[in-house]
Parts: structure tokens; sequence; C-alpha cells
């Protein structure tokens, strides 16, 4: 188990570290999240990697964003539960409910739950927001941050040391 997350972390390292493309990259954030904003639900979660697998995205940062997003949701638990409470009360969207829970796919959502909808509902208005802001946050890692990690003194003096030659050797094994 400690490899695999030693892996995925090298692997959404590298993949920061590369020419990989921004959009691929911040889309595998941004789904990652929804998978980990929502409560478990099979029918998104086979959508989702349905995604991850038609497209090219970034499964390390997908994973990376499912931890964030799920640390994320229990948060704004309460938040979501009276978001979503209003719009399943709303008088005026009973029968767009009604007409919704009738359709053969929308049960298998459970939007019916308040908790859900109201997750569903913060995503959807999130996911922009998420994806502009991993694009920007990528782009300063690749630009600023990982040019001084790498001219530094101090890492250059780790590489050199006998426990950090071990240390990158280890690391290396990971990938």
């Amino acid at each position: 188990m400690t490899w695999l997350f030693l892996k995925l972390i090298n692997t959404l390292i590298a993949s920061l570290k590369s020419k990989e493309s921004l959009n691929s990259i911040a889309t595998g954030i941004v789904l990652g999240s929804f998978c980990g904003l929502i409560p478990s639900n099979f029918t998104a979660y086979a959508l989702i990697i349905f995604l991850f697998c038609i497209f090219r995205i970034t499964v390390s940062a997908g994973f990376f964003g499912f931890i964030f997003g799920s640390l994320f949701s229990f948060i704004i638990i309460p938040l979501t539960h009276h978001l979503g409470l209003f719009l399943l009360t709303h008088d005026s969207l009973n029968s767009f409910w009604t007409t919704l829970m009738n359709m053969p796919f929308f049960p298998l959502l459970s939007l019916n739950n308040s908790v859900v909808l109201g997750q569903y509902c913060l995503f959807f208005c999130l996911s922009i927001p998420l994806f502009k802001g991993s694009k920007k946050g990528i782009l300063y890692l690749r630009e600023s941050v990982y040019p001084k990690i790498e001219n530094s003194s101090w890492l250059k003096a780790f590489k050199l040391s006998k426990f950090g030659k071990w240390a990158f050797r280890l690391w290396s094994l990971a990938t």
C-alpha cells in the first residue's frame, strides 16, 4: 500500500514537472474532486472512470483531487444539506423532480437525497473555478517553484549525501 501511494505521488510530481497538457492535469483534478465530493454513488463513479478511460486525463491528478475533494466534502455537508433541501422542497420545482425521478437514468444518481443533490450543485458551480485555478497553480509550480527547488543549494547537498543517494534510489524504485 505504501509503495502504491509513493508511486502515485511520484507519478503526480512527474506529470506536474513534465510538459504534459495543463488541461489534462486540471481535468484530472476536477474529476477526482467530483468523485471525492459526492457520497459513494456507483453510477457517478462509473461515469467518471469511463471519462478517465476515454479521454487523456492524468489519473494521478485524479487521485490527488479525490483526496482533497473527500476532505473538503466533510466540511461542507451542512451547507450542501441546506442547499439540497431548499431545491428539493421548493414548490415550483416539484413537477421537475417528479419528471426527473420517473426517467430511467436519474434515480440511479440519488438526487432525492438532499446532501447528494447539494454536493452535485456545489460541484457544478465550483468546477470551472477549480479548473482555472488548477491550471494557474500548475503553471506557477512549473515556472516558479520547481526551478527554485532544483537550483537550491540544500537539494544539491542532499543529493550528494549518502542518505540522499539512498532516498533518491528508493524514490526511483517507486516509479
